[in-house]
């Protein structure tokens, strides 16, 4: 047995909380989210154990538990201001773009400069996957004005570069993102889709293996990964990408199904 499943019973909802946060450092999420789960078993409005919820929920890549969890934590008692931006990630890695545009049309006041202008950068690549691309392009403007290394604000405008075809112009950008945090999965994930796009397979497979290895959860990158391992041949590892996706509930999803196709 873990340390997670002994002596739930007798553990305190604060040790609960102590425990998840010793996993959380050692990048045991699986096992900190059972945690602060029996937490919250104990006493449903523990607004610590709500927050780090949500945040474990965000880095396991489920934007559904981390929303509802994240706005509990608001409920209880947790700053908007503060919140805000992870609110915001929650709802765009549910790939809901006009819930995040009607999420972000206000900065809530407390958020930080670093946080507002995320949260524009994540506005402005919700405006650049509608095709929005002048609206897009003035809010980046505004959050590099606030931020010239906001992270999200520099892979927004990669993102509408190589919405419009100007490679060039999307790898300059995917470059300085990778300046500022060269552990970003979604920039390593657009750079990936940068060089599919080229036709440059062994490039991708590389920039896809960085972002898969940067996150701690099975995400599509893993998808396009195989699509550029079928591209050069790698059949079986292509395979083993499709098998772990499958694994992790995403048999339906058409990317995954599209990719399989593809490697038959």
């Amino acid at each position: 047995l873990g340390l997670s499943q002994v002596g739930c019973g007798t553990r305190t909802p604060a040790e609960h909380v102590a425990e998840a946060k010793n996993l959380i450092a050692k990048g045991e999420l699986n096992s900190a989210s059972i945690e602060l789960t029996n937490a919250l078993q104990q006493d449903a409005n523990s607004l610590e154990a709500r927050w780090l919820l949500g945040q474990v929920s965000l880095d396991l890549g489920d934007g559904a538990r981390a929303e509802k969890e994240i706005r509990r934590a608001i409920e209880l008692g947790d700053a908007p201001g503060s919140a805000q931006l992870s609110l915001v990630k929650s709802i765009a890695l549910q790939g809901e773009l006009q819930r995040v545009l009607a999420e972000t049309h206000l900065i809530e006041d407390g958020a930080s400069t670093a946080d507002h202008a995320a949260i524009l950068g994540i506005r402005a690549q919700a405006y650049a996957e509608r095709r929005e691309f002048e609206e897009a392009s003035d809010t980046l403007d505004e959050a590099l004005e606030l931020d010239a290394k906001s992270v999200p604000a520099l892979v927004g405008k990669a993102l509408m570069h190589a919405l419009q075809r100007d490679y060039d112009g999307a790898r300059e950008w995917v470059g300085k993102a990778l300046e500022v945090d060269a552990s970003s999965p979604e920039s390593w994930s657009l750079l990936g889709q940068i060089e599919l796009e080229q036709g440059k397979a062994e490039e991708a497979e590389t920039a896809f293996s960085k972002a898969i290895e940067k996150r701690a959860y099975s995400g599509l990158e893993l998808a396009k990964r195989a699509l550029a391992r079928v591209q050069l041949g790698k059949l079986a590892a292509a395979a083993a990408d499709i098998a772990i996706l499958k694994i992790a509930g995403l048999a339906a999803h058409p990317d995954v199904n599209y990719v399989a196709g593809v490697s038959y």
